[in-house]
This record gives structure tokens, sequence and C-alpha cells, in this order.
């Protein structure tokens, strides 16, 4: 039976507080751990390459890191090997000493939930970088093989005439002229070029193919649930064939916030799914540089539309930022709606603030009216298909089906409020094919 290889950090920082801050937030979400820790740039480069490890974080007060941090992320990109810097907002990092590094947390927020946030992505970006990598020597020998397929087979020359009959009963004297292959021209080689972003005619050709695109995708969700006093996060996602359009995930940002994304594109197959993977890759890019939600969704459209251009697909995004401090929900919504449920069961809808993304470049979508979340409220969020799933007598699952399930298990933890949902609309579908993607995200309101 294999196990998974235990997480092994490097922290590098030459304040004794910070390295005993950062290893004990890094034993309450990662208690397997294994921790290590150097005094100095130098020591982190010779440790990092003498124990293997998995991630390095390091304080960019080190002395001399600005002068040392090229050596040091030169290193780690050999080993493939993540870099994360804790910084102090007033000393805002320069851009010349940015590159190589996976990602920048703020000393003062820092915190559980955003270091084990932090981890994990970097983690999950260096296992994707190895799959792209592993996808790339495919595709090359692949392409190797299709243009030794393609090599053109030369026909022989056509017979020569006959010279000349001699009598019936004899055979025919041929002259037989020498083949010439020096004169063939060879085909002009064909030009590839890497395509764009995948279009809609995009298909798999294989099972394995299917597999691979799947496991892909896979590893773009969440590897798990966050961890944010006074909330009880968790959201799934199962896809109607190998691969699907629908996306959920959990950003950190600054100022300690936490930011959940749902969306959903239209259409079936690879051609949707790789749209909402470049979406989560710019959403995590864009969370990273500032907290204004509209911002975000604003400058992602112009992306996605630039993307999508002339293709015929709709992407649909909603945005929950979640301040636990004063448990404040700011959200942007472009194209879908969410559920607030409080204590009584009353449901308040929260419309879309805007158009779905890849209509129109310059469109600015507003956030929607901030919410709190009181202990025992639940915040819905769910793709359409859950609504949409369709019982053999052609009867949809439906809104009022939906609600009255989360209502009615409200006491439950939010995975298995999740579970429940998404088991009772596949459930009520039986044995009808499974249309549309089912992806559930829930938070509750809870102070345990």
């Amino acid at each position: 039976m294999n196990r998974t290889p235990a997480l092994k950090v490097l922290i590098a920082s030459n304040h004794a507080d910070i390295r005993v801050a950062v290893s004990w937030m890094l034993r309450q979400s990662f208690p397997d751990a294994i921790v290590s820790k150097a005094e100095t740039v130098a020591e982190a480069v010779q440790l990092a390459s003498a124990e293997s490890v998995t991630c390095v974080i390091s304080d960019a007060s080190l002395p001399r890191f600005a002068e040392e941090l090229t050596g040091l992320s030169q290193s780690l990109q050999r080993q493939s090997v993540p870099l994360i810097v804790i910084h102090d907002r007033q000393e805002a990092p320069q851009a010349d000493v940015c590159e190589g590094i996976s990602t920048w947390l703020d000393r003062a927020s820092i915190n559980v939930t955003c270091l084990h946030l932090a981890i994990s992505q970097v983690i999950e970006h260096v296992e994707m970088l190895r799959i792209i990598e592993g996808l790339e020597q495919e595709l090359s020998v692949a392409r190797e093989q299709l243009e030794a397929n393609a090599a053109v087979a030369v026909s022989p020359e056509p017979p020569p005439q006959v010279a000349e009959v001699v009598v019936v009963a004899e055979p025919p004297s041929r002259q037989v002229e020498p083949s010439h292959s020096s004169l063939i021209e060879p085909l002009p080689a064909r030009h590839l070029e890497r395509p764009g972003l995948v279009t809609s005619g995009l298909e798999i050709s294989s099972d394995d193919e299917r597999e691979l695109a799947a496991r892909v995708q896979r590893d773009l969700m969440p590897p798990g649930s966050p961890l944010v006093a006074g909330f009880d996060i968790a959201g799934l996602s199962i896809h109607a064939e190998t691969t699907g359009g629908d996306y959920y995930d959990y950003l950190p940002m600054a100022d300690d916030l936490l930011c959940i994304s749902i969306g959903e594109c239209s259409g079936r197959g690879l051609a949707p799914a790789m749209y909402m993977a470049s979406l989560r890759a710019y959403l995590r890019v864009l969370a990273s540089q500032t907290t204004d939600i509209s911002d975000i969704v604003s400058r992602l459209n112009s992306l996605i539309t630039e993307d999508i251009g002339d293709e015929d697909f709709i992407v649909t995004l909603m945005l929950f930022q979640i301040d636990d401090r004063t448990r404040t929900m700011r959200y942007v919504s472009a194209g879908q709606q969410a559920f607030l449920l409080d204590r009584d069961g009353n449901v308040d809808v929260l419309h879309s603030t805007g158009m779905p993304l890849g209509l129109r470049d310059e469109t600015v979508i507003p956030e929607g009216e901030p919410r709190k979340l009181r202990t025992g409220e639940i915040l819905l969020l769910a793709s359409d298909g859950v609504q949409k799933m369709t019982s053999e007598a052609g009867e949809q699952f439906g809104t009022d089906r939906m609600l009255k399930l989360v209502n009615e298990n409200r006491s439950l933890p939010s995975r298995i409020i999740a579970n429940y949902l998404r088991k009772a609309c596949t459930e009520f579908a039986s044995p009808q094919f499974q249309h549309d993607d089912v992806t559930i995200v829930i938070v509750k309101g809870d102070d345990s």
C-alpha cells in the first residue's frame, strides 16, 4: 500500500519568533509535517538541496535576502520546490526580487488558514507543472509518430510502353527505364504551431486521454476545506462526463480574507473544462494582487472575453469574500445566484450583479449588498445542474426541493449537507443519464 510522502517544509528566518510561529501554524494544518529551519539564505540553499524538501518558507527581512534570492530561487526551481516569502506590508516587495517566488504572505495577517491554503496551492501548482511536463513528453512522442505515419509512400513509376511487338506467340520485349529516386521532390515539412485556447470542436479520442484529462481536472479542485473561525465550509463537484465545465475554489487574500468562487461554462466535453481551468488560473493571480472583488471579476471578464473570442460559450461566476473578524460577506456575481437561509428557514436570494463573463470586454461588474452570516445561518452556492436534474417522468429537481433538503439537514456539518444534496438530486434523476455537472458549496455560520 502506497503512503503519501510526508510534507517537508524548510523555514528560513533569522527571527526565532517567526520560526516558532510558522512552525506552530504548520503543525496545526499538517500534523505529520517534517519542519527544518535555517537562519540565512545560504543555509536554506544548502538544507533544501540536502533534505529534499517539499516547500520553503522564507522571511523577506533576512539580511541580504534580495541579493541572495536569485541563487535560492534558481536552486529551488531546479528541484521543483516552491518558495513562499513572508514580507512586511510596510516594505512592499520590489519587482526585481519577485521572480521565482510562488506566493507572498503578509506577516501581519498570516494565520493557520492562510498558510494552509498557500502551501496546498503551491504544492498543487508544482504537481500540475509535472503533469504538464508529462503531457508535453507524450505529445512529443505522438507528434513523432504522426510525422512518421504521414511519410508519403512513393508509388512506383508506371510500366513503360511496349517497345515492339514481335509475333503473337512471343512474349513482348519491354524496355524498362531505371528508377531515379533522386528526381523525387521531398514534401515540404509541416509547420507545427502551438494552438491557442481550446475551441468548441476539441475532442478526446481515447479512453486513456479522457482519463488523463479527468485526472488533470480533478487535480485543479481544492484538496480540502479551509479552516476559518466561525465558519463551516465544504464543497464538492461531480461531472456529468469525464470532464466538465463546473469549478469551485478557495482563494486566500491579503488582510486575512478568504474568497470562495464557483462558476460554470456552458457546453460539454473538454473545451468548457479548459476554459474553466484558465479562469481558475486568472482568478488566483488576480486575487493575489487586490482585495477588490469587483475589480477582480471585471478584469477577469476582459481576459475571458479575449480567450472566448467568437466561440459560443457562456461563463458564469460568483465570488464571495469572507471576513471572519466581522462575519461579513461581500459578493460579486456574473450571471449566478446564491441562497442565504436564516435560522428560521427563510430564504434570501442573492441575485446576479452583472452579465455573464465573455460577452463584452469593457464591462464593470459591481458588488452586491454585503451580508452577515450569523451562527445557524447557511449560504448555499450551487451550479444549475442541481436544479436541472430531471426525473424519468420529465420533472426537474428544482429550487424548492433543493432548499427544503438543506433546511431539513441544517443541523448537520456542511460537508454532510452537501453530500446529501448531491445524492438526493442524482437519485431523483436516476436512472436517467446525468446531463449537467453538479457543484455545491455550503458555508454555515458556526461558533463551535
